[in-house]
């Protein structure tokens, strides 16, 4: 039985050269070449060989992009799928491709999805938390226009989530007390409260921005926001400050930890704002 290399060998001699005496020969055949790149890119699947794998369907992909790009299309995204642990950066260029092809084609929401999709790779894969940012403000705008709120929120709180990694402060800060104020209808979930008390952990740790008039625009927009446990955890930070006690700091975001799920992003901003108080308080950071 033939081997996928063997497969990609043959589809190889059949692409490589379009001249009319080749043709005549049997020696350039494009369908050929096409099923060829399609068992060899099965073969390497089953053989848990993803980088081949993910080759050989990416030749099916521009083989069939003159004639069928829907067909085409779908063979670009097994590749991107199947490379994406093993060569990402390959995966977030297929991604961003398919993007601007769906939307050349006025397809909006595949081309939000490749948008989301190269922002997860950057992000997840590659780590380039400042680069895959603005792939998901896109994929938020993108699916915002085609009709699909709870995508384009999603997005944009990964957005929002990601300038704040950065230490995007006040960006992020905006973002998310946007997103509270623009949910405070939600009275079931009360998606309110987690996205404004994030926004209230990032006005702490942005120096510039003032806490005292946020929390009272807070607390006037949602009444039931000032006895939440989120909002004595603000409370007892900003007593920890004022008192000059780190300590206070420590045992309110333990109390806190041992009551309520605290996100990758909440103990991120938590953290910063030890450091802030440890270096008010004594001079410099101590080691966690």
């Amino acid at each position: 039985m033939a081997g996928a290399d063997d497969y990609v060998k043959k589809a190889n001699k059949l692409t490589r050269t379009k001249s009319f005496i080749h043709k005549r020969l049997g020696l350039y055949d494009v369908e050929k070449a096409l099923e060829l790149y399609k068992k060899a890119g099965d073969r390497y699947v089953e053989e848990k060989d993803e980088r081949n794998a993910s080759n050989a369907y990416l030749m099916v992909g521009k083989i069939l992009y003159g004639r069928d790009k829907i067909d085409s299309f779908t063979y670009y995204e097994k590749s991107a799928e199947i490379c994406r642990k093993v060569n990402p950066e390959n995966a977030t260029q297929i991604h961003q491709w398919l993007s601007n092809e769906y939307l050349k084609a006025n397809d909006i929401e595949n081309a939000a999805k490749h948008s989301e999709l190269c922002g997860d790779v950057l992000k997840y894969e590659l780590h380039e938390v400042e680069k895959c940012t603005d792939f998901y403000h896109r994929a938020s705008e993108l699916y915002s226009e085609n009709g699909h709120p709870e995508n384009s929120k999603r997005n944009y709180l990964k957005a929002a989530e990601n300038y704040a990694l950065n230490k995007e402060y006040r960006t992020a800060f905006q973002m998310y007390e946007k997103m509270g104020m623009d949910n405070l209808k939600d009275t079931l979930n009360k998606s309110y409260k987690e996205y404004l008390f994030k926004a209230t952990l990032l006005v702490l740790c942005e120096k510039c921005l003032k806490i005292p008039e946020v929390l009272d625009k807070y607390f006037e927009a949602a009444k039931d926001l000032e006895q939440s446990q989120e909002f004595v955890l603000i409370k007892s930070i900003l007593r920890s400050s004022v008192d000059g006690k780190v300590d206070k700091f420590y045992i309110a975001v333990k109390e806190f930890s041992s009551i309520h799920e605290t996100d990758d992003l909440t103990k991120f901003l938590l953290n910063r704002i030890r450091e802030l108080l440890e270096c008010a308080i004594y001079g410099f950071i101590l080691k966690k």
